[in-house]
């Protein structure tokens, strides 16, 4: 257990410190931003890869159980607060470049899971992504609630409080009104969505972060 702590000891320091850690304990480490505030990351598994670029990266906290898994933040991005937490093996979790999150939570539990956040994008406080429902569920001895990839496209703006699940797909220029459930059903591009669960409530729309 001293051991273990040592080593993410040093992890930490290291992307404190502003340092491409290359591999390190059966994992791959590319960062060139710098972690500030309660960041803190926990890997428990072998061949994972961390890749974190440049950007305003605040309270970052990466929670890793299980092999094989990635982790992209691209550049540019603005962070305020992100928990990641990967609890199987081979799941991807990718935030594009020059995306802003205010606070947000993904949870990625099952084999293979996929959570692809793109470019440009405005994420508010308390944001949570599941790409699994954390239990099974069965039907006749049958499975019937596997989890499912959520992909969010480019310039996307979702409000605070909402609850994104497992199958989601929004594309550009979607925007998801405070304290929406978005479930698995189609949405339009250019589209606002909203409620609990959320549904398209205008369509032909574009947003910007200006208040003019």
């Amino acid at each position: 257990m001293r051991v273990v702590l040592n080593q993410l000891k040093i992890i930490f320091f290291l992307l404190l410190a502003n340092k491409k850690i290359g591999n390190l304990f059966n994992n791959n480490f590319n960062v060139s931003g710098v972690l500030r505030g309660k960041s803190k990351i926990r890997i428990t598994g072998k061949n994972n890869t961390i890749t974190i670029r440049e950007g305003s990266l605040k309270n970052i906290r990466i929670g890793i159980d299980g092999d094989d898994n990635t982790i992209f933040i691209d550049e540019g991005t603005k962070i305020g607060a992100l928990e990641i937490i990967v609890q199987n093996s081979g799941s991807q979790v990718m935030i594009g470049k020059s995306t802003e999150i205010g606070g947000a939570k993904i949870i990625c539990c099952e084999f293979k899971d996929q959570v692809s956040i793109g470019n440009y994008n405005l994420i508010a406080d308390d944001v949570e992504f599941w790409s699994c429902d954390g239990h099974s569920v069965y039907q006749n001895g049958v499975r019937i609630n596997k989890s499912k990839p959520i992909f969010i496209s480019d310039h996307v703006w979702i409000g605070r409080n909402v609850k994104i699940l497992k199958g989601v797909s929004l594309l550009e220029n979607t925007v998801v009104g405070m304290g929406s459930l978005v479930t698995a059903r189609p949405y339009p591009a250019h589209s606002i969505i909203a409620g609990f669960p959320a549904k398209v409530i205008k369509e032909g729309i574009t947003w910007s972060v200006e208040r003019t």
